[in-house]
């Protein structure tokens, strides 16, 4: 198996889990659920981290894309200033 096929089933199992877990984190955070006294303390982080991951990691895909498209694109310039010479 090639290594961009085993990096993208990663990420995909990686992104799967992730989904899964915050889906099951919010649900179990609702104020119904409260009142018949489910404990998620023991299995979740902090409910302010509901708000500040997804942020966070908004901030960091961001600057993760950014910073690829940037390089890509002075590999571009400097193989063509490369070709122009």
């Amino acid at each position: 198996m090639a290594f961009s096929k085993l990096a993208g089933l990663i990420l995909f199992l990686a992104g799967i889990f992730i989904a899964s877990y915050y889906t099951a984190w919010v649900v179990l955070q609702l104020p119904v659920l409260k009142e018949y006294k489910v404990q998620t303390k023991e299995y979740f982080l902090d409910p302010i981290l509901l708000l500040q991951l997804p942020a966070l990691a908004l901030v960091l895909g961001i600057t993760l894309i950014a910073a690829f498209i940037f390089h890509t694109e002075a590999k571009i310039a400097a193989a063509k200033r490369a070709q122009a010479q």
